[in-house]
């Protein structure tokens, strides 16, 4: 038997070889896993973290990113000067906040799209971003469940999402339809023109931890972003207590070659600043002063991660550089309070964010 190919006779052994060849020839020319592994080789190429001077006094250039829709921060300022004093006080830390600008969101991403482009650092947007719109959700999220649950002792597992049984695959199904029910209420809440966050097309992007990710990388300008939108949309590498909150990301700080301090970093305030139904079913009424409060330590655990190089922490309870849980942000400052300055173990310290 004869097959012919571009004018060429080959025998169909040949025939057959040929296509494994052009086969794998594909599967080694697949865009994502070679974009995969450039994002990877350019983490691991950046020069690793190097400790900060304690003793002298860190200026910290500010951007905040505001949705019009969204509740509001009405004082960038003051809470800056919180944070400034908490800082001294809890971190042993002199730093002062520069408000570099103020910039509607919109304009800002429209600003960023040649980062959700860039053919290196954009990877997070390709290979981990989930639609909080997906109906097949629940399945999508299981992987990074499984990961979690193999990365953490029983005990802190069992106490965030409650007895294992004896089935792991039930357990992580449990979890997950847990999670997409959060997920799905946050974005049913409704922001100030009365619209359904789930309706609004832009938040499928502007609410994607993977986008905000990606756009820390290439930030030439500020040192963090503080926005008063939401981080809620699901991705492939969320840790525990994103889980356990339904997606919700409150702050984070990403590696950065350009910043001074080789790294930048995120709030994103809506948790905080949201009076809708799931907050405060989950969190709690807070008062103006509790929601600043709450903002100010929660930036102080930030900035263990920029400054201090602090690795996350999942064990000490009361310490600042343990992330809160769950939303109950009121009970983990109560904790800091009492229980921080007396903490004598340390938490190390990462090469890299």
């Amino acid at each position: 038997m004869f097959i012919h190919c571009k004018f060429i006779s080959v025998t169909w052994p040949v025939f057959l070889l040929l296509a494994l060849v052009c086969q794998k020839k594909e599967i080694k020319e697949d865009p994502l896993a070679g974009m995969e592994k450039s994002f990877h080789a350019y983490v691991e190429n950046l020069p690793p973290l190097e400790p900060v001077d304690l003793k002298a006094k860190h200026t910290l250039n500010v951007l905040y990113v505001e949705d019009g829709a969204m509740p509001d921060l009405p004082e960038p300022r003051k809470l800056f000067a919180l944070t400034e004093k908490l800082a001294r006080e809890y971190l042993d830390l002199k730093v002062q906040f520069k408000l570099s600008g103020r910039e509607p969101i919109d304009r800002f991403f429209e600003r960023c799209e040649e980062r959700f482009n860039h053919p290196v650092t954009s990877y997070p947007i390709q290979g981990w971003h989930l639609s909080f719109a997906d109906p097949d959700l629940a399945r999508q999220v299981e992987p990074a469940i499984l990961r979690v649950l193999r990365s953490h002792d029983v005990d802190l597992i069992e106490a965030t999402f409650g007895p294992r049984g004896d089935s792991e695959a039930l357990y992580i199904s449990q979890i997950a339809r847990q999670f997409v029910k959060k997920n799905q209420a946050i974005y049913s809440e409704r922001n100030r023109e009365g619209k359904e966050l789930r309706h609004i097309p832009a938040l499928t992007r502007q609410t994607a931890f993977a986008y905000w990710d990606a756009l820390l990388y290439q930030e030439k300008e500020a040192d963090f972003i503080v926005t008063n939108t939401i981080l809620a949309a699901p991705d492939r590498t969320m840790p525990l207590y994103v889980i356990n909150r339904g997606g919700i990301t409150s702050g984070f700080v990403e590696n950065n070659e350009y910043r001074p301090y080789r790294g930048a970093g995120m709030l994103a305030l809506y948790p905080f600043l949201s009076d809708g139904p799931f907050f405060i079913a989950e969190r709690g009424n807070y008062t103006a002063e509790e929601k600043l409060e709450t903002i100010a330590f929660l930036w102080l655990h930030e900035l263990g991660h920029l400054l201090l190089r602090k690795q996350e922490n999942y064990t000490l309870n009361g310490s600042v550089h343990r992330a809160a849980i769950d939303l109950n942000y009121r009970g983990w400052v109560k904790g800091i309070k009492k229980h921080h300055k007396q903490i004598k173990e340390e938490v190390p310290v990462v090469k890299y964010f």
